[in-house]
This record gives structure tokens, sequence and C-alpha cells, in this order.
């Protein structure tokens, strides 16, 4: 099965890297940064205190591996994606901010985990580019479940990647119709 998508979002799932300790790699509380009005109360946007790690070390190939804009519902209206975390610092995420057409944002929420198990800093969002990706089912690494696409095409800006930085465990989160899928690029 192939699958065309307007606009879709990758996810990374099932990393084995544990993280430095609860409260970001120092432990140590910092204070909440929000620049955009649309940011949830209770999240707060990474700042460049937060550069650690492989956001650190992956700098030159990826200067801002937190924040990234796109048309992830395929409209043509440019929408937003983050990595938040929460004001104590225990849980983090992925968000999707969807443009609405009266204006503001719909906040969708495509990942979660908490510190702990795993920093942030392990994974980078970036736009994809224009293209035919094969999934993780296309390219045999299990046979595909009723429904699940064998590769996607991405239309130009429509794409968001996230993943960690130097193993497996790539989801792709699509927009279908009026919410975002998940699909695995690899395993």
């Amino acid at each position: 099965m192939k699958r065309l998508v307007a606009g879709l979002l990758v996810v990374a799932g099932g990393f084995g890297v544990m993280a430095a300790e609860a409260g970001g790699v120092s432990g140590k509380a910092k204070p909440c940064h929000r620049t955009e009005a649309y940011i949830p109360a209770g999240w707060c946007q990474p700042t460049k205190a937060d550069m650690t790690e492989d956001w650190l070390a992956f700098k030159a190939d990826y200067p801002i591996p937190y924040h990234t804009s796109g048309h992830f519902n395929g409209d043509a209206v440019k929408d937003e994606a983050w990595i938040l975390y929460d004001e104590a610092r225990k849980d983090w995420g992925v968000f999707v901010f969807l443009s609405q057409k009266g204006g503001g944002f719909a906040q969708y929420e495509v990942f979660k985990d908490q510190f702990g198990k795993i920093n942030p800093q392990f994974i980078s969002i970036r736009a994809a580019e224009k293209g035919e990706y094969e999934t993780a089912c296309g390219k045999g690494y299990w046979e595909c479940a009723k429904g699940e696409p064998k590769k996607m095409t991405v239309k130009a800006g429509g794409a968001l990647i996230m993943g960690p930085y130097e193993s497996g465990g790539t989801e792709m989160v699509y927009w279908h119709k009026t919410a975002f899928k998940k699909v695995s690029l690899d395993d």
C-alpha cells in the first residue's frame, strides 16, 4: 500500500538511551521560557542553556533542533512544532501547533516522555524534504499491519522529522483527515 499525505510528522519511539537524571542534565531547575503566545501554560521552550548533549554535539548540522515550521496538515498555512518541557522538568514532549483559518493555533501533543528515561537533547525535529519515504514494514523489518503503508509520499513543506541522532526508533506521525497517525520508519 502506498499513501499520499499532504502533511506528516516523524516521531522517534523506542529509544534505549537513559537520561542522566530528572530535571535535565544538571538536575537544577531552569526558568521557564515562552516567547510564543500559543505555547501552553505549564510548558516551556528550550533556551541556549538547554543546548547540551547531542543538541550541542550536532549543532553544526541542526542549529535549532527543538523547533521547526512546516505545513503539517497540508493546508499550505505555516504551522509550528516544538520540543517543550514542563515547568517542573518532569515531562517533555513534541507539540504541533496547526494554524487556524480564523487565527490562533490548534495544539497537538504528538509525543511525550519523562526526564529520567531519556532527555529531549537526544532527539531533534526538523522539516523533511519533499520525497518518498519507505516505512519500516516496507523495508521488510516486519510484516505490514492492516492499513500500515509501505511508503509515504511527502509534499513540499509537509513533514516534520523527529528522531534520535544516531540510532533507530523513528516514527512518522502524519496528518490523516482530522488527526495525526503514526508509522515506523526504522527499527
